[in-house]
Protein backbone atom coordinates (compact mmCIF):
# COMPACT_ATOMS: atom_id res chain seq x y z
CA UNK A 1 0.00 0.00 0.00
CA UNK A 2 1.18 3.17 -1.02
CA UNK A 3 2.36 5.75 1.78
CA UNK A 4 0.15 8.95 2.26
CA UNK A 5 2.35 12.34 0.72
CA UNK A 6 3.31 14.37 3.55
CA UNK A 7 3.45 17.75 2.32
CA UNK A 8 1.07 20.24 0.58
CA UNK A 9 1.55 19.67 -3.13
CA UNK A 10 -0.50 22.87 -4.09
CA UNK A 11 2.54 24.64 -1.99
CA UNK A 12 4.97 22.77 -3.54
CA UNK A 13 3.87 23.54 -6.81
CA UNK A 14 3.53 27.07 -6.21
CA UNK A 15 7.09 27.43 -4.19
CA UNK A 16 8.16 25.76 -7.86
CA UNK A 17 6.46 28.34 -10.08
CA UNK A 18 8.10 31.08 -8.33
CA UNK A 19 11.40 29.97 -8.35
CA UNK A 20 11.35 29.32 -12.29
CA UNK A 21 9.92 33.04 -12.28
CA UNK A 22 12.78 34.16 -10.79
CA UNK A 23 15.59 32.26 -12.63
CA UNK A 24 13.86 30.78 -15.46
CA UNK A 25 14.14 27.05 -17.01
CA UNK A 26 17.52 26.52 -17.36
CA UNK A 27 18.93 28.35 -14.78
CA UNK A 28 17.09 26.47 -11.98
CA UNK A 29 18.66 23.83 -10.88
CA UNK A 30 17.51 20.65 -9.53
CA UNK A 31 18.73 21.14 -5.83
CA UNK A 32 17.20 24.59 -5.82
CA UNK A 33 13.31 23.23 -6.88
CA UNK A 34 14.67 20.62 -4.23
CA UNK A 35 15.41 23.47 -1.96
CA UNK A 36 12.25 25.97 -2.62
CA UNK A 37 9.70 22.35 -2.96
CA UNK A 38 10.98 21.47 0.26
CA UNK A 39 11.08 18.01 -0.93
CA UNK A 40 13.65 15.69 -1.87
CA UNK A 41 14.53 14.48 -4.96
CA UNK A 42 13.08 11.09 -5.09
CA UNK A 43 10.05 13.07 -3.49
CA UNK A 44 10.11 15.58 -6.18
CA UNK A 45 10.36 12.85 -8.73
CA UNK A 46 7.51 10.29 -7.87
CA UNK A 47 5.07 13.95 -6.91
CA UNK A 48 5.66 15.30 -10.43
CA UNK A 49 7.73 13.92 -13.01
CA UNK A 50 11.03 15.55 -13.02
CA UNK A 51 11.99 19.18 -13.71
CA UNK A 52 10.30 19.55 -16.85
CA UNK A 53 7.29 18.16 -15.89
CA UNK A 54 7.36 20.34 -13.06
CA UNK A 55 7.56 23.18 -15.17
CA UNK A 56 4.86 22.03 -17.23
CA UNK A 57 2.71 21.66 -14.22
CA UNK A 58 3.60 25.23 -12.83
CA UNK A 59 2.58 26.84 -16.16
CA UNK A 60 -0.20 25.23 -16.11
CA UNK A 61 -0.74 26.89 -12.27
CA UNK A 62 -0.41 30.20 -13.95
CA UNK A 63 -2.63 30.10 -16.56
CA UNK A 64 -4.95 28.71 -14.19
CA UNK A 65 -4.40 31.62 -11.95
CA UNK A 66 -4.33 34.27 -14.64
CA UNK A 67 -7.62 32.82 -16.10
CA UNK A 68 -9.38 33.27 -12.54
CA UNK A 69 -7.85 37.00 -12.48
CA UNK A 70 -9.58 37.67 -15.49
CA UNK A 71 -12.53 36.17 -14.65
CA UNK A 72 -12.52 37.90 -10.90
CA UNK A 73 -12.19 41.30 -13.24
CA UNK A 74 -14.96 40.63 -15.85
CA UNK A 75 -17.03 39.94 -13.05
CA UNK A 76 -16.23 42.93 -10.95
CA UNK A 77 -16.18 44.70 -14.32
CA UNK A 78 -19.98 43.86 -14.88
CA UNK A 79 -21.22 44.57 -11.35
CA UNK A 80 -20.32 47.98 -11.79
Amino acid sequence: MARPREFDADAALERAMQAFWAKGYKATSLDELCAATRLSRSSLYAAFGGKRALLHRSLDRYQEQAAARVTASAALASTE
